[in-house]
């Protein structure tokens, strides 16, 4: 069996590292390293999670992301090295599922990706190509590679070892796809079911609607990307700036944005896109430091649990549920009223699973708004599906 460490990367953000943490205390795989580069609130919020966290802590608090998990890399001691974002939490089976495509000709893998509502795919599969361009699709073309997600990948040391690290030079965005483009003449393989549900919580650079407060780095990192793999990066260029002003002007249609905000944002990118352009390229920094082994041995897991109840009565599941999750087990709370709201599944503070929703509201995106169900008919439905995904037993 693989050696498998788990790093994650995380600045500002210590509940949302603390929630991470708690959906990897209920990880299936029985065996992993945990290695947290973090700021200081970020290692402090290890401290106040009700169960103990022995991960090598690596304190970092620079804007860098790159160089944050460069750092987990020389610290880890597995031969599979797992990636997850500290706004991200992980289904049971991520691991164990995404450590699995790695034990054939595959030097990487990386999973899907469920945006907020815990139903949408934010990604399945993608590929980019050399002018940054990314496109879902579960096969790249003949000019095009798998892309990683640095939300849920993972790789072997040796393929770190061959191709070099995380290039430093991506403080903040394509930092992933740059790898992916090194590895592409190598087997990358696609996991739909390794499944992490990713918050996109605000930060320093995006706020709550996701309106970018600034796009310098993603200017500069689109402009080091192209300088790299790019044969005419000046035309790509054009076309991204296009692209990040339709983005611009669809959040100003939306509310989230106003004229002001476009106009200082594209004087933001083009101010990164100069930096970028005028930036020394050094080399991909060597990872082949390794560090000891050190496993996170938890206790054995009782059976998963769901809980269906009606909203009125959600107190008390979530009261019998607590002590489950805290003992290290997956436990859902489906709630549901007499209505048509559409369902939504999150994972709490406590580390509990719940779906909120109408017996007669979607939870399928693509399914009718509206159906006729009866209560239990509705909540076995909403049962087969969690057990899909591992988040019950029962």
């Amino acid at each position: 069996m693989a050696e498998i460490s788990v790093i994650i990367a995380s600045r500002g953000r210590p509940r949302h590292l603390r929630r991470c943490v708690f959906s990897l205390f209920q990880m299936a795989e029985p065996l992993f390293e945990l290695v947290i580069v973090a700021d200081a609130a970020g290692v402090a919020a290890l401290d106040d999670l009700p169960f103990d966290v022995p991960a090598k802590r690596v304190a970092f608090d620079e804007p860098n992301l790159a160089r944050a998990r460069n750092l987990g890399i020389s610290v880890a001691g597995g031969d599979v090295l797992a990636f997850l974002d500290d706004d991200a939490v992980a289904e049971p089976l991520w691991l164990a599922r995404l450590s699995a495509a790695l034990s054939g000709d595959a030097v990487a893998a990386t999973g899907a990706v469920i945006g907020r509502n815990g139903f949408s795919y934010q990604t399945r599969g993608e590929v980019i190509d050399a002018r940054a361009v990314q496109r879902a699709a579960s096969t790249p073309g003949p000019h095009e590679a798998v892309k990683l997600s640095g939300t849920n990948m993972a790789l072997t040391r040796a393929a770190l070892e061959r191709h070099g690290g995380f290039d430093e030079a991506f403080a903040f965005y394509l930092e992933d796809s740059d790898l992916s483009w090194r590895l592409r003449e190598e087997r990358v393989a696609l996991v739909p079911d390794a499944r992490v549900h990713h918050a996109s919580a605000p930060s320093e650079r995006r706020d709550a609607s996701r309106l970018p407060l600034r796009l310098f780095d993603v200017g500069r990192s689109l402009a080091i990307y192209l300088r790299r793999h790019c044969d005419a990066p000046a035309d790509a260029l054009t076309a991204h700036r296009a692209d990040q002003r339709r983005r611009l002007l669809g959040h100003m249609q939306r509310g989230s944005g106003e004229p002001r905000d476009v106009r200082r944002l594209l004087r933001d990118l083009d101010a990164g896109i100069s930096a970028g352009l005028a930036a020394d390229l050094g080399p991909v920094p060597d990872v082949a430091t390794k560090g000891r082994y050190q496993p996170w041995l938890r206790s054995a897991k009782r059976p998963s649990r769901l809980r269906v109840t009606h909203r009125l009565h959600e107190k008390q599941a979530f009261l019998e549920a607590n002590a489950q999750a805290e003992a290290g087990c997956p436990c859902v709370v489906l709630s549901m009223t007499r209505t048509a709201l559409r369902h939504r599944l999150s994972y709490t503070d406590n580390g509990i699973w719940l779906q909120r929703g109408g017996v007669y509201g979607r939870s399928d995106r693509e399914a009718a708004s509206i159906k006729a169900f009866r209560f239990d008919t509705r909540a076995r439905i909403e049962t087969k599906r969690l057990r899909t995904h591992a988040l019950c037993e029962d």
